[in-house]
């Protein structure tokens, strides 16, 4: 076992021969299988399976799991871990990724099963494998780096993971009222619901919930709709080649015109400019990134290490 911060390990370990261990975890864990076969069990029984390429999710509490080296590697894994509270912190932001309306997400909901999984999706193999080389060169990262690489993998899971992983991590945050207030808010950031509505789910008045909404987010409520819906649309112009029209719809605003008008009054130039320089910026480094390291550690060491 080997670690580069206190919240991310790598589990290794050649002996593994598929033994049934107790394990107790006060942390919520994502991991991912690098190779071998994990088994988790519940009374006995096997209740998931998961192989090379498996992400799973493994909740707090006492977990019994079986870890076996195949016949070609030993078993390898690594974890990323995190309290609640740091979860919580992320979560809030979810909805800025996945659009889970205020009635979708679990609130209060319970599960008997205390972890899940599934394949992962490329997007993940690739942060995952970009770990895994960070674990293989020695190279290290600084705590502020660490914790973003955390809530970027929390939104990537976010983005291209199946609802049930989702839900299953939504499921371990807190839902204080003080939380369900900024999960409904981020809730709504891409629905037509009206302010008013929005007061209403959080059981407040409209002027009180303004008041509640600008000591929480420093600023009105259009103002800050406004500008989460920009945010989300930097990322589509950036990560996609969907028409500017349609990054308007997708991020709620009531037509291109406006889109464009509001783009640049924040921005400084239109949203097609801005793609056309995101996209001559990620050419530049691209290039250089191709001049200092092997041609086929560049692609998942960059988006790890970047």
């Amino acid at each position: 076992m080997s670690g580069y911060h206190r919240s991310v390990i790598r589990l290794f370990d050649e002996k593994f021969g598929g033994t049934e261990r107790r394990y107790t975890l006060r942390v919520f864990v994502i991991g991912y299988v690098v190779s071998g076969l994990k088994r988790m069990y519940e009374d006995g029984a096997c209740t998931a399976s998961f192989i090379q390429g498996d992400m799973f999710c493994i909740g707090p509490g006492e977990h019994h799991m079986e870890h076996r080296r195949t016949a070609e590697r030993p078993y390898e894994e690594i974890i990323f871990m995190y309290d609640i509270g740091e979860l919580q912190h992320t979560a809030s932001h979810l909805s800025v990724i996945r659009r889970f309306s205020p009635e979708e997400l679990p609130y209060g909901e319970s599960s008997g099963c205390c972890h899940c999984g599934e394949r992962a999706p490329s997007m993940i193999r690739s942060f995952f494998t970009a770990a895994a080389r960070c674990f293989e060169s020695g190279k290290g990262l600084s705590e502020e780096e660490m914790l973003f690489r955390k809530e970027e993998l929390v939104m990537m899971i976010m983005a291209y993971g199946s609802a049930e992983v989702c839900r299953f991590m939504l499921r371990h945050t807190e839902c204080s009222p003080s939380a369900m207030f900024e999960q409904i808010v981020y809730g709504s950031i891409f629905s037509k619901r009206p302010l008013n509505a929005i007061a209403h789910m959080c059981d407040r008045s409209l002027s009180a919930f303004k008041t509640e909404f600008k000591r929480r987010f420093g600023c009105t409520p259009h103002r800050w709709f406004v500008e989460q819906r920009l945010n989300r649309a930097l990322v589509l112009l950036r990560s996609s080649a969907i028409p500017v029209s349609e990054v308007s719809a997708q991020c709620m605003f009531p037509n291109t015109s406006y889109f464009i008008k509001i783009f640049r009054k924040h921005y400084g130039i239109t949203p097609s400019a801005y793609r056309r320089r995101s996209m001559a910026s990620a050419e530049i480094t691209a290039a250089a990134t191709d001049t200092k390291r092997p041609a086929e550690a560049a692609g998942t060491e960059a988006a790890f290490f970047k």
